[in-house]
């Protein structure tokens, strides 16, 4: 087993005539201890499946793909970046990302501007990120479970997609522990706030809750994007209110409980409430 520390940056040395692709094939622990491609981007990166990868500093390319085949440990706040804007590279994590201990929680922001995320291991299960933030991406897969403090979404033109639990543990009391705004969002898994962690959905296309995306949350529930809502989904709040802007289509059983103390469940106009067999 080989480790391999680069305790320098990487950058591309800005020239057309060469090429800067990245690709790191280690047994070991592979370590980048500053940033790679922030000063000049570069080609793309791919690490092998075998070892660790530590990440404490960023990584840019200049419109290449990202991914990440082993496991990646965050030692510092990471931001990953395909470049944005048109840029159609994408990004991939295979396996687990986790921060580097359970009391340095760790905050993680990736930019894939028109091209995918897809994390197809567990984010967080052996110790927590802090703040994970989707600054622009067109389809994003979180295929297992993501525990972190807070979630953001600031731009998605196609869908984000969460096929397992989402457990979001807020450090400041009553605070947005999950955000997003995008075009659609499908949940297939739990969804739990602590803290008084609300949620908020701006969608301007579909937002789907299936039969095994309930909501479990310590806040609100607010939905206010232009899309609608079609859920089969149980939405339980800790005496907070639960709303929709939009048309809300039920495709199988729904109870929606704000534990029967000051919270309310709204509707807003025009509104259609239809139950559809799946």
């Amino acid at each position: 087993t080989c480790a391999l520390p680069i305790s320098g940056t990487i950058d591309d040395d800005a020239s057309g005539a060469t090429g800067s692709a990245l690709i790191i094939n280690a047994d070991g622990l592979t370590r980048f201890n500053a940033n790679v491609g922030t000063t000049s981007p570069i080609e793309s990166l791919t690490t092998d499946a075998a070892g660790t990868t530590e990440l404490n500093g960023n990584v840019t390319t200049a419109n290449g793909a990202i991914t990440f085949n082993d496991d990646v440990v965050l030692t510092n706040n990471v931001a990953i970046s395909n470049g944005g804007g048109a840029s159609t590279a994408n990004i991939l994590f295979d396996k687990t990302i986790n921060s580097d201990a359970a009391a340095t929680t760790r905050d993680f922001t990736l930019t894939a501007g028109a091209g995918n995320i897809t994390v197809t291991g567990t984010i967080g299960n052996t110790a927590a990120l802090e703040d994970i933030s989707i600054v622009s991406v067109a389809t994003a897969l979180f295929s297992d479970e993501v525990t972190a403090e807070t979630f953001t979404q600031t731009d998605g033109s196609v869908l984000t997609t969460f096929n397992s639990k989402l457990t979001l543990n807020p450090t400041a009391a009553n605070a947005l522990a999950l955000d997003l705004t995008g075009t659609a969002f499908t949940f297939n898994g739990l969804v739990t706030t602590t803290n008084g962690g609300k949620v908020e959905i701006t969608n301007s296309g579909a937002l789907t809750l299936t039969s095994s995306g309930d909501f479990n949350i310590d806040g609100s529930f607010k939905q206010n994007g232009t899309g609608d809502v079609f859920t089969a989904a149980d939405i339980t709040t800790t005496a907070d209110d639960i709303s929709f802007a939009e048309d809300v289509i039920l495709t199988g059983p729904v109870a929606m409980n704000t534990a029967g103390k000051i919270g309310r469940a709204h509707v807003g106009t025009p509104v259609t409430l239809e139950s559809r067999m799946p």
